[in-house]
């Protein structure tokens, strides 16, 4: 992935800017500058664009309500305005679209209520319907041989709370907050900065960011609030080509040290993503997440995965033995050797084979692998996700132990700078 980049003003119209960010760095985070007085990213307005959400993709049916007053917009013309206290479903008809009992020719509808968050949306699993969500900003339905495409078209500051308060525990710490702001709207403008040409710029699973939609309760207080201190605060650094943002990566847990991001390509092999920090504040990690007991997957089971995730592996046959062929300096699984029945043998990234078999059954590669027969064995596990940049947990706990937010995102992210992009 290449490096977004963040246009800065000359050194004298940063002065205002640079020393209120001193202030957001110092974690009162309530400084705001003139308009005047900073940049913006790639050329937009200074108010930056909104961001678009895919919420789902490939789906055979889902469900809509919208509260109250709204358009329907097929290719900017309005074809329905009537409220609903009710779910109508939306399913593929033909080359178009049905909702509720209408039929429309267009593949794609824009649904734009006249209030934020009038509009819900579910989908639906054999378990049934899934959980209701709340949405700001407007949904856009879209349709291809693979079913429904929904994308939420949302502010960028108000998707950050959504953001954020699913990516934290309510009860984290408000530095912690405030950091897990700062790192979530950095990747947002790097994903926008190089998707202007796709029809979405994240995704709402952990692919990208998670994302709720509009939260309620505690953790959607404290996002709010963290959102707001932080508005329009980045990380940057000085790259040889000036001043840029970059993918802020994180994860859950490092379980102790960093991995750096160079492992999935040589264009994330920048200062601020090195890698091989020694963390010792996510000790505080709940045990599946810090150090986690053996993890026993069978076989088949890991088979049937990898086809689901990508049919080439049904060459192999039957799944025979999975060998590490390759770590990181860390001493992390890097590489994979798959061999089959038939006699095929494939390579895979060790964090593709983890995503395969299930991100929370194999909660990282940090871990040595038993073979037992029928049965692969995961020990001496350590960690929480890929490792890459920010720890979540040791983010919680450097804010516990009386660290700000801006020295909290310069311990993980080295030689980076706060920056105000809008």
């Amino acid at each position: 992935m290449s490096i977004g980049s963040l246009i800065v003003p000359p050194r004298r119209s940063l002065t205002a800017a640079l020393a209120a960010l001193t202030v957001v760095a110092g974690c009162t985070c309530a400084a705001r500058t003139r308009p005047d007085d900073t940049k913006h990213v790639m050329g937009t307005p200074p108010r930056v664009r909104d961001i678009r959400v895919r919420l789902t993709t490939d789906q055979p049916i889902l469900q809509i309500r919208v509260a109250g007053p709204y358009r329907m917009l097929v290719a900017g013309r309005v074809v329905d305005s009537r409220p609903s206290s009710d779910f109508v479903a939306v399913q593929p008809q033909g080359d178009g679209l049905r909702i509720g009992e209408q039929i429309l020719s267009a593949a794609s509808v824009d649904i734009v209520p006249n209030r934020t968050g009038d509009l819900y949306w579910r989908t639906k699993s054999e378990t049934g319907w899934g959980p209701t969500r709340r949405l700001p900003g407007n949904l856009r339905l879209t349709v291809d041989s693979g079913g429904l495409t929904a994308i939420n078209v949302v502010d960028l500051e108000t998707y950050l709370v959504g953001v954020v308060a699913a990516e934290l525990y309510p009860d984290f710490h408000r530095e912690a907050f405030r950091a897990g702001a700062v790192t979530a709207r950095t990747y947002a403008l790097v994903q926008m900065s190089e998707r202007t040409n796709d029809d979405y710029d994240v995704s709402a699973s952990e692919s990208s960011q998670v994302y709720i939609g509009i939260p309620d309760g505690p953790g959607g207080r404290a996002a709010a609030a963290a959102v707001r201190d932080t508005r329009g605060v980045v990380c940057t650094w000085r790259s040889p080509r000036g001043e840029r943002i970059f993918s802020t990566y994180y994860s859950a847990c490092c379980g102790g040290v960093t991995q750096s991001a160079a492992y999935w390509g040589q264009a994330l092999d920048i200062a601020p993503l090195v890698g091989g920090i020694r963390c010792d504040y996510c000790r505080i990690a709940p045990a599946q997440a810090y150090r986690w007991k053996p993890v026993r997957v069978s076989k088949a089971e890991i088979m049937a995965r990898l086809i689901a995730r990508d049919s080439q592996y049904r060459i192999l046959g039957r799944l025979r033995s999975v060998v590490p062929i390759e770590r990181t300096p860390g001493g992390r699984l890097q590489r994979l050797r798959l061999t089959g029945t038939s006699g095929k043998v494939k390579e895979i990234r060790a964090e593709d084979f983890r995503l395969a078999v299930g991100s929370r059954v194999l909660r990282s590669t940090n871990c040595r692998i038993e073979d037992a027969g029928d049965w692969l064995v995961f020990a001496d596990g350590k960690g929480f996700g890929h490792g890459v940049g920010l720890c979540q947990w040791g983010m919680q706990g450097q804010a516990l132990a009386g660290r700000r937010a801006g020295q909290i995102l310069a311990f993980y992210y080295p030689d980076t700078h706060l920056t105000r992009a809008y």
